[in-house]
């Protein structure tokens, strides 16, 4: 599967080497305390850019609050049933890192592109996670368990970092212009949905449970390169620029392509054939929302739909309706 990381030219495979994989990426990831991402990103795309990019963070924060409450669900189990942490901590270290370097691989060949997230996640490497034993693996994951797994929380459990405030901007939200906060909350979302998928995938792992496929479906919008993309990846990449931009098209393109979609209401996926679309959305933001039944769609309409709807989507707008009243229960 590719990603930029290859593309860039770290071709070691993950799974023919999982260690020497693991030891560029953890070179890589001590480089990047420097970088500052709202910049670079803010210089690439032009004004108008944050609306997609809200719209596809609403749907990633949906995703995220309800892979914690299964993440939450997951480790309770383990921990209660199983007595997962005096097993995790009695396991050799070589054991260990076993399990926790086939949870990053998992994470980073889940669907396309998702390699390169990992470098927004500076606490996925075997010295954070090793720490005292197995314990830094063990916090985490606790961090991010929710207080009620009952019901799914309309606010996500985020790892903040010194390293990864300077990462992005190093300001508070209420200094932020509404294009900052759209980019900050792409990377706060992919950043912490990252993380995430690697403490799941690690506990999979670690009870002998195989990798789970991903059902990817059709972005709400359709993905846009700015006009300056080329020139702007030219300055940033230099001679690597030429093979980045490819991907990206071919990332762009595939997107678009694709045929699945889920019902925005419940998730339930299908063609775009067989559902319908709401079209004041569709006329006004060339935004697609996607409903498999009348039923579902009146549903949606008061606890999130209402707020976006026929609307220019905003940081608060996408926070506040990003959740429904639904929990999607979880079993390991």
């Amino acid at each position: 599967m590719v990603s930029l990381w290859s593309a860039m030219g770290f071709t070691t495979d993950s799974r023919e080497d999982p260690a020497k994989w693991n030891r560029r990426w953890e070179a890589r990831l001590k480089k990047n305390s420097s970088v500052n991402m709202m910049e670079k990103s803010l210089a690439m795309f032009p004004k108008g850019a944050e609306q997609g990019i809200l719209t596809d963070h609403r749907h990633r924060l949906r995703l995220l609050c309800n892979f914690q409450n299964h993440l939450t669900i997951a480790a309770m189990q383990s921990f209660v049933r199983d007595n997962f942490e005096s097993k995790w901590l009695e396991s050799s270290v070589s054991y260990r890192e076993k399990h926790l370097l086939e949870g990053m691989i998992r994470t980073c060949t889940m669907m396309q592109g998702m390699e390169d997230y990992r470098a927004h996640c500076e606490e996925i490497s075997l010295l954070y996670l090793e720490k005292d034993g197995g314990r830094g693996y063990l916090r985490l994951l606790k961090h991010f368990m929710v207080k009620d797994p009952t019901s799914v929380s309309t606010v996500p459990i985020y790892l903040p970092s010194p390293q990864w405030d300077r990462f992005v901007m190093g300001r508070e939200d209420s200094t932020l212009s509404e294009q900052e906060l759209a980019f900050k909350a792409y990377y706060d979302g992919v950043r912490n949905t990252f993380i995430c998928d690697c403490l799941f995938n690690t506990l999979s792992s670690f009870h002998g449970y195989s990798a789970v496929p991903v059902q990817i479906v059709k972005a709400p919008t359709r993905n846009r390169l700015p006009s300056n993309f080329e020139d702007e990846m030219s300055k940033r990449l230099g001679s690597l620029a030429k093979p980045v931009c490819r991907l990206i098209k071919q990332d762009v393109v595939a997107a678009r392509m694709e045929s699945n979609i889920a019902c925005e209401s419940c998730t339930k996926i299908g063609k775009s054939s067989d559902f319908r679309v709401c079209s004041i959305c569709k006329l006004k933001f060339d935004r697609r929302i996607y409903y498999c039944s009348r039923e579902c769609q009146k549903a949606d309409w008061a606890p999130r739909h209402k707020a976006i709807c026929g609307k220019a989507v905003t940081f608060k707008s996408a926070q506040a309706s990003a959740v429904g009243p639904q929990a999607v229960p979880f079993f390991l």
